[in-house]
């Protein structure tokens, strides 16, 4: 079992968030090898969002991106970069 977290800056609006949120929720329910995912802020982070995301594997992750931009596409003025942490179980 991992736990990756996805960090990203944010800079558009909160309804597109929503929309980005929702894409991201939709394409992890098609897929078998994720067990969560949730999307999270911390005050005291670099980052202004997190995806905190249980899978089998890395490779989910990649395809759980694939899925989510199906149903919408990354904007790289609002989604400009995203930082990938990973943490498997010992």
């Amino acid at each position: 079992m991992m736990i990756l977290i996805r960090y990203f800056d944010w800079f558009g609006t909160n309804e597109a968030l929503e929309k980005e949120k929702e894409a991201w929720i939709k394409a992890s329910k098609e897929m078998d090898g994720i067990k969560s995912i949730k999307l999270v802020t911390s005050y005291q982070a670099r980052y202004h969002y997190a995806w905190m995301i249980e899978t089998d594997s890395y490779d989910n992750l990649q395809e759980l991106n694939s899925r989510a931009r199906k149903y919408n596409a990354r904007d790289k003025n609002v989604l400009t970069h995203t930082i990938v942490e990973i943490f498997d179980e010992l």
